[in-house]
């Protein structure tokens, strides 16, 4: 039945190279064993990796709503040439083999019965003028179909545009998101009561993740978790 869904690709969807590992992922052994997978010693909370200790030291100073993140993979290696072919060079194609991968991966880390809805990060309308995509809704999309699970792209929406996250330091990253989400009132009832699982492609500082948590919880939900497929290395005030 998996096949008729996910026909096997002749060749890897990165690399063109025929070596599959199998028709769930489609990306060759290679492209695979680039990926710095996460497994364990990351922090119960955010999902970093650690070298000590059950949680990081951010997680113990700083407020967070939702009640855990997970990661894939660290950013790093092979994984960071992937997410920027999808993400800016428009390979919309690879939201397939990294979206299985984002679900076999989270299937670690969630089950199917503890989630209820799945809730992508929404993106910044100009940015999603000049993209084309959200690339977070097309992750999630894989991610549900794995699991079975309906993802809903309306629930959360922007209410302005902000600067890009990536070159603001950690307290720039919160006070940038701040109040910037909200849910739309006709989906409430996608919300109410409900075990929500948010997903992103990057967790940096866990801004965004946190304030998109912080509005489903007052629209009524009954817990926020997150997904995403890669994640850092705690390093201080990450």
């Amino acid at each position: 039945m998996l096949d008729l869904v996910y026909p096997e690709p002749a060749k890897c969807l990165y690399c063109d190279e025929d070596n599959l590992v199998s028709d769930q992922i489609q990306l060759c052994r290679d492209c695979l064993e680039r990926i710095d997978y996460i497994t364990d010693n990351y922090c119960s909370k955010c999902g970093k990796l650690l070298d000590e200790g059950p949680e990081c030291s951010t997680c113990q100073e700083h407020k967070y709503y939702f009640d855990q993140a997970r990661a894939a993979a660290l950013y790093s290696g092979g994984l960071v040439d992937y997410i920027h072919q999808f993400k800016y060079q428009g390979e919309q194609i690879l939201a397939k083999p990294l979206g299985r991968l984002l679900a076999v991966c989270g299937s670690n880390f969630y089950k199917q019965e503890e989630i209820d809805v799945i809730v992508p990060v929404p993106l910044a309308v100009e940015k999603f003028k000049s993209r084309g995509f959200n690339q977070a809704y097309l992750l999630a999309l894989e991610v549900g179909k794995y699991f079975g699970l309906s993802v809903d792209n309306r629930v959360l929406q922007r209410a302005v545009d902000t600067v890009s996250q990536s070159k603001l330091s950690p307290e720039e990253r919160r006070k940038n998101v701040s109040n910037i989400f909200y849910c739309e009132p006709d989906k409430l009832g996608v919300v109410e009561d409900k075990e929500i699982l948010l997903i992103d492609d990057i967790y940096t500082t866990g801004a965004t993740v946190n304030e998109c948590a912080k509005v489903l919880l007052r629209a009524g939900a009954e817990s926020v978790s997150a997904l995403t497929l890669a994640t850092g290395r705690q390093r201080g005030d990450n």
